[in-house]
């Protein structure tokens, strides 16, 4: 499963259900749409989300992506970090898992 970096206090209000959409300059990737994808910040992995809808803002000139509460962990888990991983994380491997 692929994974979102978002930073903090963002991904932890989406996972307590305070934020709903995550404002992005661009669209979605079409293959991350309505599929489980981790949420990860501070090099952990918090929960799996999933985006939904997704909506040009032509005001704020930006995208609103509709995120959608899959699971939350409990614990961050720690995962396969690489350095240089912005945005998107390929093939997410949580530690202890093959």
């Amino acid at each position: 499963m692929d994974g979102l970096i978002i930073l903090q206090p963002y991904a932890r209000m989406i996972l307590d259900g305070e934020k709903q959409y995550e404002y992005r300059k661009y669209k979605p990737p079409t293959d991350k749409i309505n599929v489980p994808i981790y949420l990860i910040s501070e090099k952990k992995v918090h929960g799996e989300i999933a985006i939904g809808d997704f909506k040009y803002n032509q005001i704020r000139h930006n995208w609103f992506w509709y995120i959608r509460i899959l699971k939350k962990y409990k614990k961050p888990k720690s995962y396969n970090y690489k350095n240089g991983q912005q945005i998107w994380v390929k093939d997410v491997i949580l530690d202890g898992e093959d």
